[in-house]
């Protein structure tokens, strides 16, 4: 029996290793290499016969791999393994050229099902799933880039002070950590208010938890 050659691209070297050593015990595969960066993927892009990517961020290193994978051997397959069930990750990863998304619980049987298929050029998901996939994926893109594209308007003063209104500091307290008088964060807010084109602090708080400029505390 041919050994498929499989590809392991993820930075959870934990979660990398374990899947070589559960690979490793399934007739028929082989792990050829992981890679916690594009760098080290590259070298293997000829020699492997499948991927078997972590997506974990919206648009990480693994799905500019996937991107650059698909141009350079495009007769390599590739399966995506996601933390949760956001669709906008899955959806990115359609878009990159996987031929199916596996959540990291489902069950190892499923998984290596997914990887022979895949190798073997079958079709895994239906023509209507996946271009609403590619639907979502270009969506995520349009609302990426306005959120860019707004940023991008913002001085570097009133970024920081976004960020810190972000945190749940009041004026005072921006005042306090930017080392300026509580008057020029009043200046300062409704300029950043009107470049992202909202009404209040609190639509500014959720627009930077979007955009990721900073994350609310747990509790």
């Amino acid at each position: 029996m041919d050994m498929i050659r499989v590809l392991l691209a993820d930075d959870n070297r934990l979660f990398s290793e374990a899947m070589a050593l559960a690979l490793e015990h399934v007739d028929g595969f082989t792990t050829a290499k992981h890679a916690d960066s594009i760098e080290e993927a590259r070298p293997y892009f000829r020699s492997i016969d499948i991927a078997l990517v972590g997506i974990s961020a919206h648009d990480g290193w693994p799905i500019r791999m996937l991107r650059e994978l698909r141009l350079v051997s495009p007769r390599v397959a590739s399966v995506a393994v996601t933390p949760g069930a956001d669709p906008v990750d899955a959806a990115t990863a359609v878009e990159a050229g996987v031929s199916c998304v596996v959540p990291m619980t489902a069950p190892l049987e499923h998984l290596t099902s997914c990887l022979r298929r895949a190798h073997a050029g079958e079709a895994l998901m239906a023509p209507a799933e996946m271009i609403e996939m590619l639907r979502r994926a270009a969506r995520q893109r349009e609302t990426r880039f306005d959120i860019e594209l707004r940023l991008s308007k913002l001085t570097r003063r009133e970024l920081e002070v976004l960020r810190l209104l972000a945190e749940g500091l009041g004026d005072s307290e921006i005042a306090d950590r930017l080392s300026i008088s509580t008057e020029t964060v009043r200046v300062h807010m409704p300029k950043m208010l009107g470049k992202l084109g909202v009404n209040s602090r609190l639509q500014a708080l959720v627009f930077a938890w979007k955009a990721g400029v900073s994350r609310p505390y747990a509790n």
